[in-house]
């Protein structure tokens, strides 16, 4: 077992890059598009895609193993039939939802430093993140015109997996994807899936 420990580290100093012992630290910057998927007897039938924004500043602490904080802005338009099981209606009509979603995560990021030209990725971020949710909604039974607004503070947990090139000795572009979900108890399901793409640089 302690063979294959040290040869496994081997392999990482073999294949790991020089530029993160001379520069360790890496900032980045992505976005992409974003998808929510939410618990259909809560929350609306359809749901738009969405925008995400996001910056991140990091540094390499062992070869190929890295830790970055990481603050994201999220973005969903939301159109469809809401379904709420606690209300004596029967179901509403949402012409319009606004969900907006701040988050601050604090991410492992893993190389795997096999190849030649691009290099795969994956980590794992957990953290804080800020809803927030404006709707005009339309009751069938009444003919009613109702706004409701939401906003609160919740843990949040992500998982990623990509793949970045280098553009130069010491910037990269990448291409992910991460999955996003809230860390809560008898929370409706709220799921976001993201594609992004993004540049680092190492400093």
């Amino acid at each position: 077992m302690k063979f294959l420990y040290l040869f496994f580290l081997i392999l990482l100093l073999k294949f790991s890059s020089p530029i993160h012992a001379a520069h360790p630290w890496h900032w980045k910057a992505f976005g992409g598009i974003n998808y929510y998927k939410y618990d259909h007897e809560y929350y609306p039938e359809k749901s738009d895609s969405g925008y995400i924004l996001g910056t991140s500043l990091g540094r390499c602490i062992v070869p190929c193993f890295s830790l970055e904080a990481e603050l994201a802005f999220r973005k969903q338009n939301i159109v469809g039939r809401w379904r709420d099981r606690y209300s004596s209606l029967s179901s509403f009509e949402i012409f319009h939802c606004k969900h907006i979603t701040s988050s601050l995560l604090a991410n492992t990021i893993f190389d795997i430093p096999f190849f030649t030209l691009f290099t795969p990725y994956i980590g794992a971020g957990v953290g804080v993140r800020h809803d927030y949710v404006k709707a005009h909604i339309d009751s069938e039974e009444n003919d009613r015109l109702d706004e409701i607004k939401g906003n609160g503070w919740n843990g949040a947990y992500q998982l990623l997996g990509g793949i970045k090139f280098k553009l130069l000795p010491r910037v990269q572009t990448f291409v992910d994807y991460r999955y996003f979900d809230v860390i809560k108890l008898n929370c409706p399901e709220s799921a976001d899936h993201s594609v992004t793409v993004g540049i680092g640089r190492n400093f």
